[in-house]
């Protein structure tokens, strides 16, 4: 029982370190996106350098990409592109429109594309998805020996500063209503 136990505190702490690993990464690529695109180096709502939907995006990559290990290496990766866009789909829509009516902010506007449905998702974004899970499971294959070497003391200060960064964010954006 005791060794089921530290297991489920190691794959923990583990899945803290993916979080925080990609929430920073996709932090730095949307700031590259956006300063291309509108000449800005900003991202997300937080103060400090973490996106934290990209975290729970590759989080959710990775748990798929895992359920599907039955399957051969190409029907594997079609599966996940597909199930990530429409996961990564729905989750875009869904917490594009909580952070709408919680804090009456819009952090994204999708509807100058030309294939968009409202504001929070396209067929563009959506096809990034599909691209991007794969990505993902490449970069990760680099990473994960990295992201597995990051100690305990470290996810634990790093958590902890990500959480203050989270409530003081969220009071600044209810604080705008």
């Amino acid at each position: 029982m005791y060794k089921s136990l530290e297991n489920i505190h190691t794959i923990n702490m583990h899945d803290i370190n993916i979080f925080l690993t990609y929430s920073i990464l996709g932090f730095f690529y949307e700031c590259i996106i956006n300063f291309i695109q509108d000449g800005r180096f900003s991202s997300g709502f937080m103060y400090g350098p973490w996106t934290p939907i990209y975290g729970i995006g590759v989080l959710i990559i990775l748990y798929i990409y895992k359920k599907l290990k039955k399957y051969t290496k190409i029907k594997r990766l079609i599966l996940l592109s597909i199930i990530s866009m429409i996961i990564l789909t729905v989750l875009e829509y869904i917490i594009g429109n909580l952070v709408e009516t919680l804090f009456n902010q819009t952090f994204w506007d999708y509807s100058k594309y030309k294939f968009n449905y409202g504001k929070f998702i396209s067929l563009e974004s959506s096809l990034i998805w599909m691209i991007g899970s794969i990505i993902i499971i490449f970069i990760h294959k680099k990473l994960k020996k990295y992201i597995k070497k990051i100690p305990n003391q470290i996810t634990i200060i790093l958590s902890i500063i990500f959480t203050i960064d989270l409530v003081l964010s969220v009071i600044r954006i209810s604080s705008l209503k």
